[in-house]
């Protein structure tokens, strides 16, 4: 089951200085290029994930746990 870890969630919650969807979804691109922090597979999860919430209604979470809370949530139940 893929998870996000809650340190890679405050990091990405920090690098992500648009606080929006599209912003995350930019910032996991440019960690696709790195070899540090998320793995392929998580990557590969998340980024259809944040494409959908970015074409949502779905506000963006106020804080890194609650991005941990929502992000987690949709992959428990996508990747069962």
């Amino acid at each position: 089951m893929a998870h996000l870890p809650d340190g890679e969630a405050e990091r990405l919650y920090m690098e992500n200085q648009e606080r929006s969807w599209q912003g995350l979804h930019r910032v996991i691109e440019r960690r696709r290029k790195r070899p540090e922090g998320l793995s392929e597979s998580l990557i590969e999860a998340l980024l259809p994930v944040i494409q959908r919430l970015a074409e949502s209604p779905c506000r963006y979470p106020e804080s890194a746990r609650g991005l941990a809370n929502e992000l987690n949530g949709i992959l428990a139940k996508v990747y069962v």
